[in-house]
């Protein structure tokens, strides 16, 4: 077992590996605690799409020493939770707008500014790993003003993820908005899901309707039925 203090924060790791089998097997247990994850990422990977602070723990085993090979024989689970963080590159708040914008048609809101940055307080999910797939289905991510829940995979060997999400604002709970994530692990794009977002709009249309309906009965007193 190895351990450190990493940007204010600290790292467990214990890893065994057995050389018996025609494959080597490699178990890893790992327990990241309250580490700024934004300066690692910009260190080893130059990228600067995810910040925050990060807890960590995971369990997982592999097979091989060729990355490919043991990123597709990974199978394990754990769970993460970031606060006070930065996404690059999407804004989930401004996919929120257009489709609240879609249903009430008001097209002054759908264009508002693409910022390309979604801040969070706070994001956290629990996940299997399978043959190199990461499953989660229980993703929470609480912005300032707007809650966004979802659940997808992330293919490791190929870096690909696809997300299904539900968003609204912390002030406005009668629609969840369906946004999709999906591509590339390092810029990955969001969209609206349409077909979804379409039968939304075709409920609210209905509900309005029949409600209007029934006030015409309340007021006017209409039949309901017609006299045969």
């Amino acid at each position: 077992p190895a351990s450190a203090t990493i940007n204010q924060g600290t790292v467990n790791l214990s890893m065994t590996t057995n050389m018996q089998p025609s494959l080597p097997r490699t178990k890893v247990n790992l327990q990241i605690s309250h580490v700024e994850l934004g300066p690692i990422l910009k260190a080893f990977w130059n990228s600067d799409r995810l910040s925050g602070k990060m807890t960590l723990k995971t369990q997982f085993e592999g097979l091989g020493v060729k990355q490919e090979q043991f990123f597709s024989s990974l199978n394990g689970s754990g769970e993460l939770h970031m606060t006070q963080g930065d996404i690059k590159g999407i804004d989930l708040a401004h996919w929120i707008n257009k489709g609240l914008a879609f249903i009430h048609k008001q097209q002054n809101q759908s264009a508002a500014e693409n910022q390309k940055e979604t801040r969070f307080t706070e994001l956290k999910a629990n996940f299997q790993i399978h043959q190199g797939t990461i499953n989660n289905h229980n993703l929470v991510l609480q912005g300032p003003a707007f809650r966004v829940t979802g659940e997808g995979t992330i293919n490791l060997p190929k870096q690909i993820l696809n997300y299904t999400l539900l968003g609204n604002f912390n002030n406005f709970s009668a629609f969840q908005i369906p946004i999709k994530l999906s591509g590339p692990i390092n810029k990955p794009k969001a969209s609206l899901d349409v077909i979804k977002l379409g039968e939304m709009y075709l409920q609210k249309t209905i509900k309005k309707t029949i409600g209007e309906r029934l006030e015409d009965v309340i007021k006017k007193k209409i039949p309901i039925i017609p006299d045969l």
